[in-house]
């Protein structure tokens, strides 16, 4: 009974964190305006976040809210603010720690990046090496 009870509390647990991060992707991307730039000159796709006691101010993109560091960081956020905080969103950690995740987070993006160079550069692809393999002479 107590391991189905943890399961459905971490069932609720991510369905909840899942709500708030799709509320925060909405607010930040959610501006009618075509332009590139919003109202307050922040770009499309990225928001604001205060971070630490001295509230300094970042500007990240989106989609580093998925990243499994970013949804630890939005629930201790959760847990020390609330869930219908209003405004900007705070996280609680020392701004030091969150230069780390971010450049984690950047660290990772550009390995995937190169990654998927690597996987659609001409030489890897099936075409590229049938080519190669016709080309080569037959031995009798």
């Amino acid at each position: 009974m107590e391991g189905a009870r943890k399961s459905s509390n971490k069932i609720v647990e991510i369905v909840r964190l899942r709500g708030m991060l799709k509320r925060w992707k909405n607010e930040a991307g959610s501006r009618k305006n075509s332009s590139e730039k919003k109202g307050d000159g922040l770009p499309r796709g990225f928001l604001y976040v205060c971070v630490g006691e001295e509230m300094k101010r970042f500007v990240i993109p989106t989609a580093h809210l998925g990243h499994t560091s970013f949804v630890s960081l939005l629930k201790d956020a959760e847990e020390e603010f609330g869930f219908q905080h209003e405004g900007v969103l705070r996280i609680p950690c020392s701004v030091s720690f969150f230069e780390e995740i971010l450049e984690l987070v950047d660290s990772e993006k550009r390995k995937k990046k190169r990654k998927k160079d690597k996987d659609c550069s001409t030489e890897a692809t099936p075409l590229y090496r049938f080519r190669q393999q016709s080309q080569k002479p037959v031995s009798c």
